[in-house]
């Protein structure tokens, strides 16, 4: 698995921020070996993280100077085939490509409060996956 360190930028302050990253070195990629059985397993992905959840169920980025400040955000993994929002509570399934490798673009969805200080924030996501019969 290859997990990039994603940048999200500056995300103004009191407006919701949906920031797509296409480049290919910004995508969540999985490579396998093995049998056609793999591609025909379906898998649950899901994801912890270092900073929490917000009261809205979603992952928060916390200021490295004030840990009280906070902003909520979502994940969604997208490829050509399946669509994957984190955290999962949807137990949302998604299948390998026949390839060896599958790669997904992520999306996060953000929300800062309109009196959030600025500066840097961060959160650490550790993924999980799991095959399901």
């Amino acid at each position: 698995m290859t997990a990039p360190d994603w940048d999200l930028g500056e995300l103004p302050a009191g407006e919701e921020t949906v920031l797509t990253l296409p480049a290919t070195k910004d995508q969540l990629c999985f490579s396998y070996e093995g049998s056609t059985a793999i591609t025909n397993q379906k898998y649950l992905i899901n994801a912890t993280n270092s900073n929490g959840f917000s009261p809205t169920g979603g992952y928060l980025l916390k200021s490295l100077e004030d840990s009280s400040q906070t902003v909520p955000y979502t994940l969604t993994l997208d490829n050509s085939t399946d669509s994957v929002s984190l955290p999962n509570a949807q137990s949302r399934l998604f299948s390998l490509a026949a390839g060896g490798r599958t790669c997904f673009t992520p999306t996060f969805k953000a929300q800062p409060d309109k009196t959030v200080k600025t500066g840097a924030y961060s959160d650490i996501l550790t993924f999980t996956v799991v095959a399901k019969p």
